[in-house]
Order: structure tokens, then C-alpha cells, then sequence
């Protein structure tokens, strides 16, 4: 909890930083806000610029998490914040996250499928032995799952070790191995505010300029401070060990 705590001081730099999330998110809402209306009334020239323009905001997207991941990096470092390093971060560490993203999504897509496949084969097996059978395939859809999320801190671990795809992935199993439980707690605390702001919502009135006003400034902030928080904790765990492992040298 002492890392949340730090990841919620906000001084000027990490300032700069929600501000970038809020006014992007912001942006995101008043170009795809009234998408239909934008377009000719023709469903295939809808769907391909539709589709055009969230690819576009999609990529756009990815290099601007690149750039304040990198600057917040940087920051929980104590290293001095400059535009220039971030838009160079922007470009520097495009491909990989990208890379990350697209991997776990296409993992997690393969998960679905196969339970989708195990769930489906159960209406072709005798009556009488569908319960056992449906515990096993739970069981053994678990180990996909659990690979899944042993992988969940590599989009992170690309910016903490400035190494590569596969590496990353390796890093990410033998830290959220031993340190999961403690990742899960900050996630969960991430995720209330992420559900909070898509979904609580949803019986209000919060489709318009205020409404996204609003929105856009909690997930400015809460986007930076639970960031900084992953990566305060990254650093004190690696700081901790290599303070161990400098003492059993001695």
C-alpha cells in the first residue's frame, strides 16, 4: 500500500502526464462520438471508415502509452521529465508494446475458442459422464489461463527493462510467480476504477461533454497513479534482490 501511496503524489511531471491521458481521452470521445453521422449513408463506406478511424486512433493510441509509459519510467527513476524523450519514447518502444498487445489479445482469443470447443464437445458425451468431464476441461483450461496471466506484466516489463518481446514475457512468469498476489491487489483497485468509469455510468446521463469531462480526468489520473504504482513496485522487488544478492557476495 506504500507504493499506492506513491504513485498517487502527483508533482508537476506526473501531472503532465494525466493531463496527455485526459485530453487524449477526451479527443477519442468527440471524434467517435456521432461516427454514424459522419459518413455517407452507405453501409460499406460506414464500416471502412469507421474502421479506418479506429485503426488510426488505435495506433495513435499505442504511441502515446508508449510516450508516458516511457516519461513515467523516467520519473519513478527520478529522472529529469523532457518533451523530447517523450515523443522519442513514443517512437522507440512502438513496435514491441504493440507487439505484446497483439499477442495477448491472440492468447487470450485462443482461450476463449478452446473452451468454446471443450464446452461445445460436452452435449456429444453420455449424460452420466458430463460433470466429471466438465470439472476436468475447467481444470485443464485453467493452465492457459494461468499462463495468461503470469504474462500480464510484460506490456510493463518492456518499459522497466528496455528488452525484447520474448524476453519480457520470461521476465513477466518469474516475477508474477512469486509476487502475483501482490499485482492482483493493485489490478483490482485499477480495475474498480476502470468499471466505475465504463459502466457505473451507464445509468446516467454521462454521454456528453461534462460526462466524458469527467471521465476523462479520473482515468487521467487513476491511469497515471496505478502505472506509477506497477512500476514503484517493479523497482523496490528488484531493488530488494539486488541489495540480497550483494550481500551474499559479501
Amino acid at each position: 500500500m506504500n507504493k499506492l501511496k506513491e504513485g498517487f503524489i502527483f508533482d508537476n511531471n506526473s501531472l503532465k502526464m494525466a493531463g496527455v491521458i485526459f485530453f487524449w481521452t477526451f479527443l477519442v470521445f468527440l471524434l467517435t462520438k456521432n461516427i454514424p453521422g459522419i459518413v455517407p449513408q452507405t453501409i460499406t463506406t460506414i464500416q471502412y471508415q469507421t474502421f479506418f478511424l479506429l485503426l488510426s486512433l488505435m495506433l495513435i493510441e499505442n504511441y502515446l502509452t508508449c510516450a508516458i509509459y516511457g516519461s513515467l519510467n523516467d520519473i519513478t527513476s527520478s529522472v529529469d521529465f523532457q518533451w523530447k524523450k517523450f515523443f522519442y519514447y513514443g517512437r522507440y518502444y512502438f513496435g514491441r508494446f504493440l507487439l505484446v498487445k497483439i499477442f495477448l489479445v491472440l492468447f487470450l482469443i485462443f482461450i476463449f475458442l478452446l473452451g468454446g470447443l471443450l464446452v461445445g464437445s460436452l452435449k456429444y458425451i453420455p449424460p452420466d459422464f458430463q460433470t466429471l468431464l466438465y470439472i476436468i476441461f475447467v481444470l485443464w483450461l485453467g493452465f492457459p489461463l494461468f499462463l495468461f496471466c503470469l504474462a500480464l506484466f510484460s506490456p510493463l516489463i518492456i518499459f522497466l527493462e528496455d528488452c525484447s518481446v520474448l524476453t519480457s514475457f520470461k521476465k513477466s512468469f518469474n516475477f508474477l510467480k512469486i509476487y502475483l498476489g501482490n499485482v492482483m491487489l493493485i489490478t483490482i483497485l485499477f480495475g474498480i476504477i476502470i468499471f466505475f468509469v465504463n459502466f457505473s455510468f451507464k445509468g446516467y446521463n454521462f454521454n456528453s461533454w461534462p460526462g466524458w469531462f469527467l471521465k476523462s480526468a479520473i482515468l487521467g489520473f487513476g491511469g497515471t497513479g496505478f502505472i506509477k504504482t506497477y512500476f514503484y513496485f517493479y523497482k523496490s522487488i528488484k531493488h530488494s534482490t539486488s541489495e540480497i544478492g550483494q550481500e551474499k557476495l559479501l
